[in-house]
């Protein structure tokens, strides 16, 4: 999707270089600017049991005291 096109309600991961840059497009999460996709990828969830994840996978581990 162009810039031109994008809304309050469009996902704004962008993809693609310099002059040729596009957008997702897809339904936003929640109030997020992202996708539910994307805002997973690009953000970093704490669990009080695992520690801490990006896009799913671990990668780092909670400091026991």
């Amino acid at each position: 999707m162009i810039l031109e096109k994008l809304t309050d309600t469009t996902c704004r991961f962008p993809f693609g270089e310099k002059d040729k840059i596009s957008f997702c497009g897809h339904k936003i999460w929640k109030e997020h600017s992202y996708c539910k996709e994307h805002y997973k990828l690009t953000h970093v969830e704490r669990d009080t049991d695992i520690g801490c994840t990006l896009g799913g996978k671990p990668i780092c581990k909670k400091q026991l005291s």
